[in-house]
């Protein structure tokens, strides 16, 4: 969708449809200001929203802001960086679950103080093989048993020597 839109004359729930539906990046950092986390979250998943965008965006004062920034298969792989140290519970685990979370950011989320967030780095296929090898001595056992089989199927994957 592209076009001028009024803004104001609508609903919330009205111009989040129409955030997640602009493939204009001009309107879709207007709509990142928009005081509506709805509104911010459907900028957040847009695939047409750009970086700088989304850097803002991960650094919003509504933690289901960031964490949709985290989820979002279109997020840079820096910005997702950047949210590993995030306080709020479900953005890291978003982003220990995120396809395209650097290596560097699961190694240092695979210590976090919740099994959930240690499990999602462990069921990555970018956490290399030193972060799983540290995961196979965790306490919880759906943890070390995540760990073993993504090291099983690198193992699998790597050419043999």
């Amino acid at each position: 969708m592209t076009g001028m839109f009024d803004y104001e004359c609508c609903s919330d729930s009205k111009r989040a449809e129409y955030a997640s539906q602009l493939i204009l990046s001009s309107e879709l950092d207007k709509l990142s200001l928009d005081a509506c986390p709805e509104v911010r979250i459907a900028v957040a998943y847009n695939p047409y929203t750009d970086f700088r965008t989304r850097l803002i965006l991960s650094h919003d004062r509504d933690s289901s802001v960031r964490c949709a920034i985290a989820d979002s298969e279109y997020t840079d792989s820096y910005v997702l960086a950047s949210l590993a140290g995030d306080t709020n519970y479900f953005v890291s685990l978003a982003v220990a679950n995120n396809i395209r979370t650097p290596s560097t950011a699961l190694h240092f989320l695979c210590r976090d103080a919740c099994w959930y967030i240690r499990y999602g780095v462990a069921q990555n296929d970018n956490a290399l093989p030193e972060t799983l090898f540290l995961l196979l001595e965790d306490e919880v056992d759906e943890v070390r048993e995540a760990a073993m089989v993504s090291l099983e199927k690198k193992m699998k994957k790597s050419p043999q020597t």
